[in-house]
């Protein structure tokens, strides 16, 4: 049987949540004396068939999973979802530049230097204004004042918003083609394999 990328997901999906509800429990708690021969057997029985299930299950589910890796590479799927990890971190971090920078201002060092100076301009007239009434209170009132500025300019700023958006349609490109190849690509699964699915109610 033949089935594309996007069923095999599936069909991983519905295998591994089925794993997880059949119970292999090799332990029992016996009230009742005189079905204690009978419940033995039925208990020991229903843990083996059980066990025997996730085996069988396991081993379809990593077959499966072998066979869509290995289309994966083939189709190019592979290539597809690295560049889109790829471009996913670009993003984050020019989203993180971009999210500091909002309502943040940018100066020139030239500007900065002048901003300083008027800083401590500042701090020398307190300082004076101070020290001709004998107040012991001095300019640390604006001591440790700096001027705050961003380090990307209006420009690259600019750029990056442009490069964002240049990310966001090679991202919307690759979901697209991935998308196509989820549904054209195929995996052949083996007789015994949907014998197996289908006995589970899988398929």
């Amino acid at each position: 049987m033949q089935v594309n990328l996007r069923k095999a997901a599936a069909i991983q999906s519905e295998i591994s949540s089925a794993l997880r509800e059949i119970e292999v429990s090799p332990y029992e708690v016996f009230e009742d004396k005189e079905r204690v021969v009978e419940e033995m057997a039925e208990k020991t029985q229903e843990w083996k068939t059980n066990l025997l299930r996730k085996q069988t299950l396991n081993a379809v589910l990593y077959s499966i999973r072998d066979k869509v890796g290995q289309a994966n590479i083939a189709s190019g799927v592979s290539k597809l979802l690295t560049e889109e990890r790829r471009i996913n971190a670009d993003m984050h971090w020019l989203e993180a530049i971009l999210d500091k920078c909002k309502g943040e201002k940018y100066y020139s060092a030239d500007e900065i230097v002048s901003k300083l100076e008027q800083l401590e301009k500042k701090s020398e007239d307190r300082e004076n204004y101070f020290s001709r009434r004998g107040s012991a209170v001095s300019s640390i009132l604006v001591r440790g004042s700096g001027v705050s500025s961003i380090l990307v300019t209006r420009e690259e700023l600019a750029e990056y918003r442009k490069e964002m958006s240049v990310l966001k349609k090679q991202l919307r490109k690759i979901n697209d083609s991935l998308l196509e190849l989820n549904i054209s690509t195929e995996i052949s699964l083996s007789d015994k394999e949907v014998t197996v699915l289908e006995t589970e109610d899988l398929l």
